[in-house]
């Protein structure tokens, strides 16, 4: 996917693109900095990406239904990417066929005391987050 997304993208902007298959971030946590798939008639230069100090993996959770707190929800995707023992550093949140409306049963606590997270929905006439008249839908802190 990320070899056809990366074309796409190329050819609807016509900027260099390069992307990766496989864990991108410190060698220690799995991963390395190689963009296996780059512009054909581009080169890169990843070593700018390859940040010494940054010891973490760049992380992507998918919520992958609209309950309020089973797994695969948006409430476990969030605590998913809090935990710095599983998921330090940045992390991205997507959701994967998820449709119509996640009813909270209570706020959804976001902190960025283990850095940040970033939520991408597939947009508002497909997805709504509601407290139900309850509690507001996010508590941001950090």
């Amino acid at each position: 996917m990320a070899r056809h997304l990366r074309s796409r993208i190329s050819q609807l902007t016509g900027a260099d693109t390069a992307a990766s298959d496989d864990v991108t971030g410190a060698a220690d946590k799995g991963g390395d900095w190689v963009l296996e798939y780059q512009s054909k008639n581009s080169w890169i230069d990843t070593k700018a990406l390859s940040a010494k100090d940054y010891g973490y993996r760049l992380a992507t959770i998918t919520v992958t239904n609209n309950s309020d707190s089973a797994t695969g929800s948006l409430r476990d995707a969030i605590a998913t990417a809090a935990n710095a023992g599983t998921h330090p550093g940045d992390d991205e949140i997507v959701f994967s066929g998820v449709t119509s409306s996640i009813q909270l049963s209570s706020e959804l606590s976001i902190s960025d005391s283990t850095g940040k997270v970033t939520i991408t929905g597939p947009g508002a006439d497909k997805l709504t987050v509601s407290g139900n008249s309850a509690s507001r839908v996010f508590n941001i802190s950090g």
